[in-house]
Protein backbone atom coordinates (compact mmCIF):
# COMPACT_ATOMS: atom_id res chain seq x y z
CA UNK A 1 0.00 0.00 0.00
CA UNK A 2 1.11 3.54 -0.63
CA UNK A 3 2.70 5.26 2.37
CA UNK A 4 0.00 7.94 2.63
CA UNK A 5 -2.56 5.29 3.55
CA UNK A 6 -0.84 4.82 6.91
CA UNK A 7 -1.02 8.51 7.91
CA UNK A 8 -4.68 8.44 8.86
CA UNK A 9 -5.26 11.55 6.73
CA UNK A 10 -7.47 11.77 3.64
CA UNK A 11 -5.63 10.75 0.47
CA UNK A 12 -6.25 10.62 -3.27
CA UNK A 13 -6.97 6.98 -4.22
CA UNK A 14 -5.81 7.64 -7.78
CA UNK A 15 -2.28 8.38 -6.53
CA UNK A 16 -2.45 5.23 -4.41
CA UNK A 17 -3.41 3.23 -7.51
CA UNK A 18 -0.37 4.56 -9.39
CA UNK A 19 1.91 3.63 -6.46
CA UNK A 20 0.38 0.13 -6.41
CA UNK A 21 0.85 -0.32 -10.15
CA UNK A 22 4.55 0.40 -9.72
CA UNK A 23 4.81 -2.09 -6.86
CA UNK A 24 3.00 -4.75 -8.91
CA UNK A 25 5.34 -4.07 -11.84
CA UNK A 26 8.37 -4.42 -9.54
CA UNK A 27 6.97 -7.67 -8.17
CA UNK A 28 6.46 -9.09 -11.66
CA UNK A 29 9.89 -8.07 -12.93
CA UNK A 30 11.93 -8.83 -9.81
CA UNK A 31 9.93 -11.84 -8.59
CA UNK A 32 9.80 -10.21 -5.17
CA UNK A 33 8.36 -7.16 -3.48
CA UNK A 34 10.81 -4.29 -3.01
CA UNK A 35 9.98 -4.15 0.73
CA UNK A 36 7.70 -5.74 3.30
CA UNK A 37 5.67 -2.63 4.19
CA UNK A 38 5.43 0.93 2.89
CA UNK A 39 6.12 2.34 6.35
CA UNK A 40 9.18 3.85 7.97
CA UNK A 41 9.47 0.96 10.44
CA UNK A 42 10.41 -1.31 7.51
CA UNK A 43 14.20 -0.96 7.05
CA UNK A 44 14.04 -1.57 3.30
CA UNK A 45 11.34 1.04 2.76
CA UNK A 46 13.13 3.48 5.09
CA UNK A 47 16.28 3.08 3.01
CA UNK A 48 14.34 3.70 -0.21
CA UNK A 49 12.49 6.72 1.18
CA UNK A 50 15.64 8.39 2.51
CA UNK A 51 17.40 7.96 -0.81
CA UNK A 52 14.33 9.08 -2.77
CA UNK A 53 14.04 12.29 -0.82
CA UNK A 54 17.71 13.24 -1.20
CA UNK A 55 18.19 12.37 -4.89
CA UNK A 56 16.59 14.53 -7.54
CA UNK A 57 17.61 12.85 -10.78
CA UNK A 58 17.58 9.25 -11.93
CA UNK A 59 21.36 9.31 -12.44
CA UNK A 60 21.94 10.70 -8.96
CA UNK A 61 19.65 8.04 -7.50
CA UNK A 62 21.44 5.24 -9.33
CA UNK A 63 24.91 6.54 -8.43
CA UNK A 64 24.09 6.81 -4.73
CA UNK A 65 22.53 3.37 -4.37
CA UNK A 66 24.95 0.60 -3.60
CA UNK A 67 23.17 -1.88 -1.32
CA UNK A 68 19.78 -3.25 -0.40
CA UNK A 69 16.47 -1.95 -1.72
CA UNK A 70 18.00 1.41 -2.56
CA UNK A 71 19.15 -0.36 -5.71
CA UNK A 72 15.54 -0.91 -6.78
CA UNK A 73 15.71 1.18 -9.94
CA UNK A 74 19.01 -0.35 -11.00
CA UNK A 75 17.37 -3.77 -10.85
CA UNK A 76 14.60 -2.77 -13.26
CA UNK A 77 14.90 -2.63 -17.06
CA UNK A 78 16.47 0.69 -18.14
CA UNK A 79 13.46 1.80 -20.16
CA UNK A 80 11.10 1.48 -17.16
CA UNK A 81 13.21 3.24 -14.51
CA UNK A 82 12.13 6.82 -15.06
CA UNK A 83 8.44 5.93 -15.09
CA UNK A 84 8.72 3.74 -11.99
CA UNK A 85 10.65 6.45 -10.16
CA UNK A 86 7.84 8.88 -10.98
CA UNK A 87 5.23 6.38 -9.86
CA UNK A 88 7.01 5.78 -6.54
CA UNK A 89 7.33 9.40 -5.48
CA UNK A 90 6.73 9.53 -1.74
CA UNK A 91 4.77 12.78 -1.98
CA UNK A 92 1.48 11.94 -3.75
CA UNK A 93 1.25 15.38 -5.39
CA UNK A 94 4.65 14.76 -7.04
CA UNK A 95 3.73 11.25 -8.16
CA UNK A 96 2.89 10.67 -11.82
CA UNK A 97 -0.83 10.59 -12.55
CA UNK A 98 -2.29 7.63 -14.41
CA UNK A 99 -2.65 9.86 -17.48
CA UNK A 100 1.07 10.73 -17.26
CA UNK A 101 1.96 7.05 -16.87
CA UNK A 102 -0.08 6.12 -19.94
CA UNK A 103 1.60 8.91 -21.93
CA UNK A 104 5.10 7.95 -20.78
CA UNK A 105 7.29 6.90 -23.75
CA UNK A 106 8.09 3.57 -22.11
CA UNK A 107 4.40 2.67 -21.72
CA UNK A 108 3.49 3.93 -25.19
CA UNK A 109 6.14 1.62 -26.71
CA UNK A 110 4.68 -1.49 -25.03
CA UNK A 111 3.05 -3.93 -27.37
CA UNK A 112 -0.47 -4.70 -26.17
CA UNK A 113 -3.40 -6.73 -27.38
CA UNK A 114 -6.85 -5.26 -27.85
CA UNK A 115 -10.38 -6.29 -28.64
CA UNK A 116 -12.74 -4.32 -30.85
CA UNK A 117 -16.44 -3.77 -30.17
CA UNK A 118 -17.32 -6.79 -32.33
CA UNK A 119 -15.25 -9.03 -30.07
CA UNK A 120 -12.40 -9.54 -32.52
CA UNK A 121 -9.10 -9.92 -30.68
CA UNK A 122 -6.09 -8.11 -32.13
CA UNK A 123 -3.01 -9.83 -30.78
CA UNK A 124 0.20 -7.96 -30.30
CA UNK A 125 3.20 -9.53 -31.98
CA UNK A 126 4.37 -12.59 -30.09
CA UNK A 127 1.49 -12.67 -27.59
CA UNK A 128 -0.56 -15.78 -26.85
CA UNK A 129 -3.65 -15.81 -24.67
CA UNK A 130 -6.22 -18.01 -23.10
CA UNK A 131 -9.49 -16.39 -24.08
CA UNK A 132 -12.28 -16.25 -21.54
CA UNK A 133 -15.95 -16.40 -22.47
CA UNK A 134 -18.70 -14.30 -20.90
CA UNK A 135 -19.23 -17.02 -18.30
CA UNK A 136 -15.56 -16.58 -17.25
CA UNK A 137 -14.79 -20.24 -17.92
CA UNK A 138 -11.48 -20.65 -19.74
CA UNK A 139 -11.65 -21.59 -23.40
CA UNK A 140 -8.76 -22.85 -25.44
CA UNK A 141 -9.43 -21.68 -28.98
CA UNK A 142 -11.26 -19.05 -31.03
CA UNK A 143 -13.79 -21.77 -31.96
CA UNK A 144 -14.57 -22.32 -28.26
CA UNK A 145 -14.76 -18.58 -27.69
CA UNK A 146 -17.46 -18.19 -30.35
CA UNK A 147 -19.54 -21.11 -29.06
CA UNK A 148 -22.78 -20.23 -27.25
CA UNK A 149 -22.59 -20.87 -23.52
Amino acid sequence: MAPEIFTGNPYDPRAVDVWCLAIIYCRLVLSRFPWQSDQQNDPSFRSFSKQSSTCHSLDEFAQNSTTGPATLLKELPNESRLAVKGMLQLTPSRRLSLRQVLQHPWVKRLSVCSQDSDGKVHRAKGHEHTLVSDSLSPVTSRKDFNTEV
